[in-house]
Order: structure tokens, then C-alpha cells, then sequence
């Protein structure tokens, strides 16, 4: 498949033309330090191919198939069949250290160096088992794992529990530092007022907007900054992140956006804030 650039030059008017779209490619796995084990896919995409192929370990040169459906390449080629990938088994290349290169049309874009561990055959057959990994995908939460002999892989079968958080219902104590940058204007506000969060499972709610707890992780969507001094705040937005410490200690920052209004006049602004609730 080949796209073609075009320009048109027109006597006094000079160049009028649409830019050419900039070939590019990507090899999306394997990647660098990445461990292997296995079947796998060698996969990614080229906007402009004849061919693409690989080269592992400067001995085994193998055509990969180009051209499928891929959506997500669109803004960049300007059109989606560009997705190309490979099956293989990793354990033919017999455990240690390896390398690939993918090349479009003979000319290399893509050099890697990646670990294969192998069960002791390019094949194993007969096997069966089942395992598991606590607290994934998130704390909590135990993965179920079964051997696939198709994928020469374990694959994820379910999970049990729920995500774990921390418990940060109530009343708290926050100080916080917030800076609004308005045009050529900062405004620091230095601000101690009591919040009550509530909490249902692992979502919150706070005066400053909704949010969640993974763990000890807090991240809140923030809608609401309260009321600055020369300003009225028509409209906030962005995110507080932060850690729980302790039962009684909270440590956040933020950033964002917000629109407010000074002596009449709309003004965009910018915003971030530190913080500490406590109890």
C-alpha cells in the first residue's frame, strides 16, 4: 500500500498545497527489557509499507503480515489499515538474552533487546495447573490464573474480592495553599477550614467534588475551590491527588483550570494547591 504526497505550485501565487503527511511506524511489542515466555505477537503499525519484516537475533528474517484495521492511527496516516503483526513462539529462541530488529521496505526502524524464559521445550504438552496473584489488579483483589498450552501462557480466568481503600469518612481539619495564576495576576490563597468527606465502598464525596480511594491513594475530581478575595470563580476544574499517611494525616496537591470574573471581566485562569487534612 502506498500513499502518495502531493503539492501544487501555482505561477504568482507559490506553494498552495496541502502538506505531505510524514511517514512513521512503530514497533509496539516486544519492547526493550521487556521479559518474553510462550506465543506471543509481534506487533505495531506503518503508515507507508510495501513490506515489513523482522530480524531476530541477525539469523531468522520472517515477512509479518501489514495492513489490518487500525482506528487509532487515523490522526496520524490519515487513513487506518496500517496495523501489522506477527504470531510467534518465543520458546524457539530457547531461554536468554535476544534481539529484534523490524524493518519497513528493508530500511530498519526498530531495534530491541528482550529475555525469553522457556519451561524446557519449544512446546509443553499435558500440562495443567492453576495459580493466583493477591492483591491484583488492585489491592484487595486476588487475580485467578490457569496454564493455556495454545498460549504456552497462563491466562487470567476471574478474580476474587473487592479493591481495598482506606477509610477517610468524616470530618477533617484542611490547610491548604492554593496559587491562581489570571493573566498577568497570582493570587495565593493560605486557607484553614473544617470538610466533612463522606464515603460509600471506595467513592467519596467532598466539598471540593467527587472522588475515590484505591488503597491509600485519594484522587478527587475537583469542581469547587470556595470564593478568593478579588475574584469570583465562575467555573473550576482538575484533579487532587493524594496519599492517606495515617488514619488522621491526608497530604494532597492539585492543579487545573478555572474561569472567574474580576471587576466585570472574564478572565482564564490556572491554578495548584497543596494540602494537608488531619483530625
Amino acid at each position: 500500500m502506498n500513499k502518495i504526497s502531493w503539492f501544487v505550485l501555482t505561477g504568482w501565487l507559490g506553494l498552495i498545497a496541502a502538506p505531505s503527511l510524514a511517514a512513521a511506524q512503530t514497533l509496539e511489542s516486544p519492547t526493550t527489557g521487556s521479559f518474553q515466555s510462550g506465543i506471543g505477537l509481534i506487533r505495531g503499525w506503518a503508515c507507508d509499507a510495501h513490506t515489513v519484516e523482522v530480524l531476530i537475533d541477525n539469523r531468522l528474517r520472517l515477512q509479518v503480515a501489514y495492513g489490518t484495521t487500525r482506528p487509532d492511527t487515523l490522526p496520524v496516516c490519515g487513513d487506518d489499515d496500517n496495523g501489522f503483526g506477527l504470531t510467534f513462539n518465543w520458546n524457539t529462541l530457547g531461554t536468554g538474552s535476544h534481539s529484534l530488529q523490524a524493518l519497513v521496505d528493508g530500511v530498519p526502524f526498530a531495534n530491541v533487546s528482550f529475555t525469553v524464559t522457556t519451561l524446557g521445550s519449544e512446546f509443553l504438552r499435558g500440562a495443567s495447573g492453576e495459580t493466583s496473584v493477591a492483591h491484583f489488579p488492585q489491592s484487595g483483589q486476588t487475580a485467578l490464573l490457569r496454564w493455556s498450552e495454545p498460549d504456552q501462557n497462563f491466562v487470567i480466568v476471574g478474580f476474587q474480592g473487592s479493591p481495598s481503600c482506606a477509610n477517610v469518612a468524616g470530618n477533617w481539619v484542611a490547610t491548604d495553599h492554593i496559587t491562581f495564576r489570571c493573566g498577568n495576576s497570582t493570587e495565593i490563597e493560605d486557607e484553614t477550614e473544617t470538610l466533612l468527606v463522606g464515603q460509600q465502598g471506595c467513592g467519596i464525596t467532598t466539598p471540593y467534588g467527587p472522588g475515590s480511594v484505591t488503597g491509600n491513594q485519594l484522587n478527587i475530581s475537583v469542581q469547587n475551590l470556595g470564593s478568593f478575595r478579588s475574584m469570583t470563580l465562575v467555573s473550576v476544574d482538575g484533579t487532587y491527588n493524594g496519599t492517606v499517611v495515617n488514619p488522621n494525616r491526608v497530604e494532597l496537591n492539585g492543579s487545573g483550570n478555572a474561569t472567574a470574573t474580576n471587576a466585570g471581566q472574564s478572565v482564564a485562569c490556572t491554578w495548584s494547591a497543596t494540602g494537608v487534612w488531619s483530625r
